[in-house]
């Protein structure tokens, strides 16, 4: 009698296991058919409301994995080696005269601390010469800046892969308090990320 009851719950089992990863689509056969259960007519499996048989066979093609995506990530830039190209002269002097001209003060969406974070980033690594610096230093919403997103008035993630960031990880990265996700590889940086 155990193993009765042994063998029809490890058929049971299998049975679900097969119905999870066949080809046949659950609507299309019950689980009672399979194990043999005598079929009870409801007002759900009437024949009036049958439009397909009751074993219909169907290719099955699994859905392609879905990626991770993030606000701002450029999906169309290949994960290749890049050739590490200095600054030039004139990028490192736009950058600083950026720096210079923006003023934290009147960026209202995060506070003052986590807006000198980064500026203090876009000054270390020629922000200037980035692939993509689209709104940085010029205005004072800091949640449309390239890569950056804004939550509950925090910078929460900065997503600035492969975008040809160079030169050292600033110290005050470490007043982005809030910060859950960073994303700098394929960048040319150097220097420890403290927290």
């Amino acid at each position: 009698m155990k193993k009765n009851v042994i063998h029809i719950f490890s058929c049971i089992i299998l049975i679900g296991m097969a119905l999870q990863y066949s080809p046949i689509q659950a609507s299309s056969i019950s689980f009672q058919q399979l194990v043999g259960v005598p079929r009870i007519e409801s007002e759900f499996n009437s024949p009036e409301l049958k439009t397909k048989p009751d074993r219909e066979f169907t290719q099955w093609h699994p859905e392609p994995p879905t990626e991770t995506r993030y606000p701002h990530e450029d999906l169309s830039v290949e994960a290749e080696a890049q050739v590490y190209t200095p600054p030039t002269a004139e990028q490192l002097v736009f950058t600083e005269a950026q720096v210079r001209s923006f003023d934290c003060s009147m960026v209202t969406d995060v506070p003052d601390i986590e807006c000198k974070a980064l500026v203090a980033l876009y000054e270390s690594t020629n922000g200037s010469g980035w692939n993509n610096n689209t709104n940085w230093l010029e205005n004072n919403d800091p949640k449309t800046w390239y890569g950056v997103t804004v939550e509950s008035r925090h910078v929460t993630k900065l997503i600035l892969q492969m975008n040809g960031l160079s030169g050292q990880v600033p110290v005050e990265l470490a007043d982005l308090s809030n910060l859950e996700t960073l994303y700098f590889w394929g960048s040319g940086l150097s220097g420890p990320i403290d927290r």
